[in-house]
């Protein structure tokens, strides 16, 4: 079945209408002490709303048909109220925002790209840190897909909400491993060694892998050590290590790089504490998770209105359970059923490729018939024109 084509703005307009018409969006716990902001199709962000129970809120989203739709991650006992002061905070939930802006090369990626390489960040915060490092209960954490680029990691609990923007920080910098270094390290290691878990023993196993294979003659960890000290230096530092009867690395340089006490790095000097900055640099870089650091420590955060559309790209604010994470697609689980069906004719100005529904599309320039829900998601941003 073909759709009628109309002018971008309009078009999109008329298919978000269809959309929250024919859609029960789930509500977040307390709605009704939750500030409501959306941006319309014409115009800015509008906030300081209320929506008092599931019914009147749906009733509003229909009547409003938000290009982006947003609520508090804070408790308000006025969330109405136009000034913050007086709204009087309750508590906030501890957000996670993980989105494309903070990836290293993301502009040379294509968008399925970048939401499996954020995904691989999202599932580093769940597993290692949250649910891993600091123990917070599987049902305490919920996973939303963003719409766009990426994923919030939303966290509740009555010892949550209190926090303060402090307090969320220190949690921020955790998980992006920022200012780490080996004293920091080192401080760690009680807790660490005690449950099993933690920067401090993922490093101390990462280090003892690097140095075996080292030892070996690994290739790899030879690029990386050559990388790190030079040829001249790390040739001299081979001399160090020796490997024993099971091929695990002995004595010398490798057990130098640990204190008398166990801890990585305590007391080093020279080309050791160079080795091992230059490792610990390399294993931040890929154990940190990616997250918007302002996201996590403002207690007063708008965040994604669950089951509402993303307005650049026509996709759901979606749940995913935890446990589902890894195999969730969200081209083609956060496509709305109601976009699915449908086709229409729209004008390529300029060749584009794109993937939807598990399908890849290489558009040529020039009028070309496609999925409904891929037109939302290219006029969206521009790259196509209804005429």
């Amino acid at each position: 079945m073909l759709v009628a084509v109309i002018p971008e703005e309009e078009f999109l307009l008329s298919n978000f209408r269809r959309y929250y018409e024919s859609s029960e969006l789930p509500m977040p716990d307390r709605i009704q002490a939750r500030e409501i902001g959306f941006i319309p199709f014409n115009g800015t962000m509008v906030r300081h709303y209320s929506l008092q129970d599931a019914r009147y809120a749906n009733l509003f989203f229909r009547q409003t048909v938000p290009r982006h739709l947003y609520y508090s991650s804070a408790y308000y006992r006025k969330p109405d109220d136009r000034q913050m002061k007086e709204k009087e905070w309750l508590g906030a939930e501890l957000i996670f925002d993980l989105d494309a802006d903070h990836l290293q090369g993301a502009e040379r990626m294509t968008y399925g790209q970048i939401l499996e390489e954020v995904k691989k960040h999202t599932l580093r915060l769940v597993d290692q840190y949250l649910l891993g490092d600091m123990d917070f209960p599987e049902e305490n954490v919920q996973v939303f897909f963003s719409g766009g680029r990426g994923y919030h990691v939303h966290v509740h609990g009555e010892d949550i909400y209190t926090m303060s923007s402090d307090m969320r920080r220190e949690i921020a910098n955790y998980c992006r491993l920022e200012g780490f270094g080996s004293q920091q390290l080192q401080k760690m290691k009680g807790r660490s060694v005690e449950t099993g878990t933690g920067v401090y023993v993922r490093f101390s196993e990462y280090l003892s892998n690097f140095m075996n294979a080292l030892a070996k003659g690994g290739i790899e960890e030879r690029e990386i050590a050559t990388g790190i000290l030079g040829e001249k230096v790390l040739s001299r530092f081979m001399k160090g290590i020796g490997v024993d009867a099971n091929g695990m690395s002995q004595g010398g340089r490798r057990d130098q790089l640990f204190s008398p006490s166990g801890g990585p790095g305590i007391g080093l000097t020279g080309t050791d504490r160079t080795l091992l900055d230059g490792l610990l640099e390399k294993f931040k870089r890929e154990q940190s998770c990616e997250i918007d650091e302002p996201v996590t420590t403002d207690v007063h955060r708008l965040i994604r209105f669950p089951g509402s559309l993303h307005g650049k790209t026509g996709l759901e604010v979606m749940p995913v359970p935890v446990g589902h994470l890894n195999d969730f697609d969200p081209l083609v689980e956060a496509v709305p059923g109601i976009f699915k069906s449908d086709y229409l004719e729209v004008n390529v100005p300029a060749p584009v490729q794109a993937t939807m529904l598990g399908e890849q599309f290489s558009l040529p320039e020039g009028k070309q018939q496609i999925p409904l829900c891929l037109a939302i998601f290219l006029a969206g941003q521009r790259k196509v024109r209804l005429e």
